[in-house]
């Protein structure tokens, strides 16, 4: 089989934190692929319009496909605002694929800004290891799983969510994502770009003669 449009950089991880008045942004790399550099954009909506943050191509430091870990700090940003990252890499051949976008955590607690307003938290504090509803797990553990942390029972179910076993995660980006492991790379009125990420998986080795 062959897969068309693979991804040059093979991202591990993408957040956006407070750092004082500005917003420092991270992400780490598994692996690159022919990789040039890295652009980063910036909205007040997770849906755009997007604006590019950084004057020139933020370099990659990869130079034989290992992965690396990056930063920028984002000094236009003004406290305590919403903001949403979107990361572009660029191949050596003119390809771009962006990544994200991400919300911005402004008392790096853990916890998107945005999914703590959707649930009535300040995001001025640090919330992350409250167990607001009781249910045993605390408001990270909430988000990581994708359950309502104001809802003991979030499915309904008769059973707490702390007393459930789930796999950990299925929100990127609060409320706005399609379930953690499925992100949308890319949208516009043609369709969108998804990327998958599974826990695990199964292969087979066919050989064709």
């Amino acid at each position: 089989a062959m897969v068309l449009g693979v991804t040059a950089v093979d991202l591990l991880s993408f957040d956006a934190r407070g750092s004082g008045n500005a917003v420092k942004v991270n992400w780490e790399t598994a692996q690159e692929i022919n990789n040039k550099g890295f652009n980063l954009y910036r909205s007040n909506n997770w849906l755009g319009p997007w604006e590019k943050v950084n004057s020139g191509l933020i370099p990659a430091t990869s130079r034989s496909g290992e992965g690396r870990i990056y930063a920028f700090m984002d000094t236009g940003a003004i406290h305590g605002n919403i903001y949403y990252y979107k990361l572009e890499d660029v191949d050596v051949n003119g390809r771009r694929t962006f990544h994200g976008p991400v919300c911005v955590d402004w008392d790096g607690d853990g916890l998107p800004d945005d999914w703590e307003l959707l649930y009535g938290f300040d995001p001025r504090q640090n919330n992350a290891d409250i167990d607001t509803d009781g249910d045993g797990l605390t408001n990270r553990e909430e988000y990581e799983r994708g359950t309502d942390p104001l809802n003991p029972d979030t499915d309904g179910d008769g059973i707490l969510d702390g007393d459930e076993e789930k796999e950990p995660g299925y929100d990127r980006n609060g409320s706005r994502s399609q379930g953690r492991g499925v992100y949308v790379l890319d949208s516009d009125e043609t369709g969108l770009v998804v990327e998958l990420h599974t826990h695990n998986f199964d292969y087979e080795s066919i050989f064709v003669a």
